[in-house]
Formats: structure tokens, sequence, C-alpha cells
């Protein structure tokens, strides 16, 4: 066994299929510019940013609380594709009326390894006075852009939210899980 894996083109055939291993696996790349919000007078303009998640800097002495209420919902579509429906509130204190935005970070982990580079978005929802904002506390934000192929392998997704502007160090964040089971293994395509 060992001689075959030293052999270049055994090493070659291992390189290959993992990488369509891991092609298979990963996100459906969409553009998808807009998050939903249950005011129609709120807009939340998306952009996804390179990793590491990087948004520029601002000099501000106020920072709001984390987020609440951070759901994930998935769907399965013809034993393919995941569709993932991500919501989330305001905090639910004053911070509220310093938020400029969130930031999602999205990993994907599978045997408890992260198997491909973190997909980062930016809300942004600088342009909005939240003391114009009737019932701010109902608010709720919905993205539904993420979506993964079902594959041969279950796997796990990490969405990591902040409210922005975020402190430089020990910023407050919410964390949910989803798993994605294999699709040879799902027997009902709502969860």
């Amino acid at each position: 066994m060992l001689g075959i894996i030293r052999s270049p083109v055994a090493c070659l055939l291992i390189v290959i299929c993992a990488m369509c291993w891991r092609a298979d696996s990963g996100p459906i790349d969409n553009t998808c510019n807009s998050c939903t919000v249950n005011q129609a007078d709120i807009s939340c303009v998306v952009k996804e940013l390179p990793y590491p998640c990087f948004l520029p800097e601002k000099e501000v002495k106020d920072f709001p609380h984390k987020p609440r209420n951070v759901t994930a919902k998935k769907h399965l579509e013809n034993n393919s594709t995941w569709h993932l429906h991500v919501s989330w509130m305001l905090p639910y204190d004053f911070s509220y009326s310093v938020v400029s935005g969130f930031q999602m970070a999205v990993d994907s982990i599978l045997n408890y390894v992260q198997i491909q580079t973190t997909r980062c978005y930016y809300f942004n929802l600088s342009t909005v006075d939240w003391s114009t904002v009737k019932n701010v506390h109902a608010l709720e934000f919905r993205f539904d852009c993420l979506e993964y192929l079902a594959t041969k392998n279950s796997r796990n997704l990490a969405i990591t939210m902040y409210s922005l502007p975020k402190a430089a160090k020990n910023s407050e964040f919410t964390t949910v899980n989803v798993h994605l089971p294999s699709k040879l293994l799902s027997l009902s395509t709502v969860y």
C-alpha cells in the first residue's frame, strides 16, 4: 500500500480526487445584492467581501451589541441544492441606534476541519435613520442567497453575525450552526 502512495501517479490521482471532492462540496456562486427587511422603507444592500472579511475601520466611540434571534433554516431542492434562509434582528437595547450594518461570516466544516475559505457578507444600513423607524425592535432582516451543493458527504456550516461597527477587540457576535446532511441520507426536504 505504501508503495502505491509513494508513486508520482498515485499522488497525482489523490490530489485530483481531493480537488474534485472540494469542488463538489462548495457553495454555489450567485450574485445577490440585497437582503429583505419586514419594513419596505428600509434599504439593506449586500456586498460579498473577500476573505479575511475586513471592512474599513471608522473612528467611533459607541459599538452596538450583537444581533439577536439569529436563525438559519434550510431546505433541499431536487435532492441537489441546499438553500439557506438566515434571519436576525437588531440588538434589543438602545445600542441599535448606532448600527450601521451587519457582517456575516460563513465557514464550511467537515469532520471538524474547515474545508473552504470563509465567505463574508457586509449588509450596509448606513443610510437608515433609526430615529424615524417605527417599531424598530420588530424589524427582521432576512438573507436568502446562500446555496450549497448537496453531496455524498454531510457537513456543517458555522454562520457568525456581527453588528457594525464592531470593536477591534472583543467584538460581540452570535453564531448558529447548520448541519447539511449528505444527499444520499436525506429523506425529507424541509428541516
